[in-house]
């Protein structure tokens, strides 16, 4: 990420913990769109859209209970 935008944290995960990741949307103009965070160590920090991609799209749609 470039300065004076949300830093990103690479991290892996083993399905067990991946499962009970919480993510959302936030000051989004509907609950549908908004920016992207993550709720990680007891905080929520935002996703950088460095390497974002339509594929981490979908499984974040799919997270929050969208089907597409």
């Amino acid at each position: 990420c470039l300065f004076m935008r949300d830093a990103t944290i690479k991290i892996c995960f083993s399905i067990d913990v991946a499962a009970n990741i919480k993510v959302r949307l936030s000051n989004g103009s509907s609950e549908a769109n908004g920016r992207l965070e993550v709720f990680f160590i007891n905080t929520w920090g935002t996703v950088c859209d460095d390497y974002f991609d339509i594929h981490a799209a979908q499984v974040v749609c799919k997270m929050l209970g969208y089907t597409s």
